[in-house]
Parts: structure tokens; sequence; C-alpha cells
């Protein structure tokens, strides 16, 4: 029998923002999240914030776009596992902004060495997994997926010692 163990569960933000047939990328340094790698802006989400909210608030701390609850459409969320958090599970909120003003910019260059706008089907090799796996979901119209989790074990199955 499997014990039930109370999780913490953490909730983010992601920006998929699109123009035309590309989408924009960052590229991450000093985070201490999948450094080196491309993702799309990105943030969690605060105590007593709506993911509106938070998705509203990231645009512009990140790449200096200021937007309207209107011109964000929920796109997927996603249930993970964190590798960097073991304890953690996140629910991921991705949201595609089309229509936009403005130009994005870099605003954390601390943490984001690179802004580039990438046609969807050519992402780069070094894209974070689950984002990577978030936008193929996005591409194909599914709105929830479930990432990097263990297989799961039937109840009443024993589960052997590791």
């Amino acid at each position: 029998m499997l014990m039930n163990i109370p999780q913490n569960v953490r909730a983010a933000v992601y920006l998929v923002f699109e123009k035309g047939d590309k989408i924009l990328l960052s590229h991450r340094i000093n985070s201490g999240y999948h450094d080196g790698e491309y993702g799309v802006p990105t943030g969690h989400i605060e105590d007593g914030e709506p993911a509106s909210g938070a998705a509203i608030r990231k645009a512009h701390e990140e790449v200096g776009i200021g937007l309207r609850m209107s011109e964000l459409r929920l796109a997927h969320v996603m249930h993970r596992s964190s590798l960097n958090d073991k304890a953690a599970n996140y629910i991921d909120f991705y949201f595609l902004v089309v229509n936009f003003a403005g130009e994005a910019v870099n605003k954390i260059p601390q943490q984001c060495d690179d802004l580039k706008w990438v046609k969807w089907n050519a992402l780069p090799v070094n894209t974070v997994p689950e984002v990577r796996y978030a936008l193929e979901c996005i591409a194909e119209n599914k709105v929830y997926s479930e990432f990097d989790f263990l297989p799961t074990i039937p109840v009443g199955r024993i589960a052997p010692h590791l």
C-alpha cells in the first residue's frame, strides 16, 4: 500500500509570445532553473496573486511588455514533478500572447543573456524539456499534460525496495 505523503504544490506561469509563426525564447543563466537552456518568460505565482496577474507582472518584469488580461489566452496547463525542487510538484499555466503592443527587451540580464524569436517547429536543441513538451502540446491543441512523474504502482501492489 502506498503511503499518503502530503505534497507541496507550487504554481507558475509561462508566457508564449507569438508573432506570426515565431515565438519568443529566452536563454536562461544564473537562475538555478535550467541554466544554459532556452525557455519562455516564466515565474512563480505569488501568494494571493491570480495566474493572470502573475503573467501580466512577469511580462513587464522580464521583457518589458505591458499586458491586459484580455490579451492572455490560457493555452495549456501542465502538472509536473520538479527535478530541481524534490519537495514540490508544479501546476504550470501556459498563456499564449498574440496581440500585444511593444517590442520585447531583456529586462533581466542577470538571468537571461539572449532573447530571440524562433519558429514553432525550430526550437533549439537546448530548450527546457518541459517547456518543449508544453509547446508541442499547445501546437497540437492539447490543453492538459503531465510531465516527469515516476510510473505509479496500482493500489494493492507492493512497491519494490529501491
